[in-house]
């Protein structure tokens, strides 16, 4: 007795009916040729596929004589070829290979429909015990994390979108998305492989894409105490002349939780870093212990010495042979200056408004190696983002 050998393929783009039933019938073929089958028999519900092969019916449509080319082509290669039309209820192994994955786990959870198998229904038990069902939403069980939403194609492709490149999105990398997608509460089978291809796809990620060209060299750790104790300082800019001419970026990072506060200014003067030092540091998060800054005019003056010793804030300064002091800061400056490549494009004078888009984006996405999100090290929780709202998540 012959194993019984399935295959099921997703298309990536729009498709009828009878589109869909040549797609089938192509892969189909291509499947057995690459295993040096020579004779077959192909059964379909497709009455006008089955037809248009066996040259009963005419092929009228374009796309549709494009589909039965490529098919008889593969069909020459055969010594031996028959297609016959079977009624849909006599074709269920293939109906159930072409139903959704939340259908067929849906199925199961409802009405108890199982495959006829033993062996294949065992298994389909033990998968099916990762899922539960929540008001009519299926929902997957994790030892160690919430309940995830379980999404159809078109539920994934809006949150993939929504999450990589809208109001929340940095552009992330295929495993970063992923990562992401989980925290947020969603899941589907294929969401590593399909993040993968969506970030492959994606024209910014693509054309701002990152070169290295340093090599890699040894990690110089910064020892911590707490949460915004630590903070690194660095201008990023000049940038494209914006609305109320302003050029420059003062960024700051606290080397703890990697929260990153930024703000635009016109000009990268010491007043202009002291004002920033007391709304957007001390008056958020408290006084620092210390202050990390390069040796630039704007760090190293008497005026933010001034402000230091006022507030006993260890102020330091990298050294001009080893500026990687202040990596955490020089980081942070690529990282927002890539997000705001991707999302802005053409736009460049626009980047004062999307700032504050691009500063929560990058707090909101967690780390590939701690998987926490800056915001989450700083308020224990992860934030809300709008696709959460749009696809209601326990997550």
């Amino acid at each position: 007795m012959g194993a019984t050998l399935h295959q099921a393929v997703t298309l990536q783009f729009k498709a009828t009916n009878n589109q869909v039933e040549y797609e089938a019938l192509i892969v189909g073929l291509n499947f057995t040729l690459s295993m040096a089958v020579k004779c077959i028999q192909v059964f379909s519900d497709s009455q006008l596929v089955a037809n248009q092969v066996n040259r009963a019916f005419e092929t009228k449509d374009e796309v549709l004589k494009k589909y039965l080319q490529q098919a008889q082509s593969l069909i020459a290669q055969f010594e031996d070829f028959s297609l016959t039309h079977i009624p849909r209820e006599e074709n269920q192994v293939a109906d159930r290979l072409a139903k959704c994955w939340i259908d067929r786990i849906l199925d199961f959870l409802k009405d108890g429909i199982q495959p006829d198998n033993r062996q294949e229904a065992k298994k389909l038990k033990l998968d099916f015990a990762k899922y539960i069902l929540i008001n009519d939403e299926l929902y997957r069980k994790s030892y160690a994390k919430p309940l995830t939403k379980c999404l159809r194609l078109e539920e994934a492709k809006e949150v993939m979108e929504a999450v990589h490149k809208r109001e929340c999105g940095t552009h992330a990398r295929g495993r970063s998305l992923v990562m992401r997608i989980i925290r947020q509460g969603f899941f589907w089978p294929n969401i590593h492989k399909d993040a993968q291809v969506f970030v492959e796809k994606c024209f910014q990620c693509q054309y701002y894409a990152d070169m290295h060209r340093q090599p890699a060299g040894y990690l110089k750790p910064i020892h911590l105490s707490w949460p915004f104790a630590i903070w690194g300082l660095d201008f990023l800019g000049s940038m494209p002349t914006a609305m109320k001419n302003y050029k420059w970026i003062l960024v700051t990072v606290d080397y703890f939780t990697k929260w990153v506060e930024a703000k635009p200014l016109t000009h990268p003067t010491a007043q202009n870093v002291e004002n920033f030092l007391w709304a957007n540091i001390a008056c958020r998060y408290g006084v620092p212990m210390v202050i990390i800054t390069d040796n630039g005019t704007s760090f190293a003056n008497q005026w933010i010495h001034d402000f230091c010793g006022k507030h006993q804030i260890n102020l330091k300064y990298a050294s001009v042979r080893y500026p990687h002091t202040n990596g955490k800061a020089e980081t942070a400056n690529k990282n927002i200056l890539n997000i705001l490549k991707k999302r802005l494009d053409s736009a460049k004078a626009c980047w004062p408004e999307e700032l504050p888009g691009a500063l929560w984006a990058y707090n909101t996405i967690p780390s590939e190696v701690t998987q926490k999100s800056p915001f989450s090290f700083s308020f224990e929780e992860d934030a809300v983002i709008p696709v959460e709202l749009e696809h209601y998540s326990p997550g």
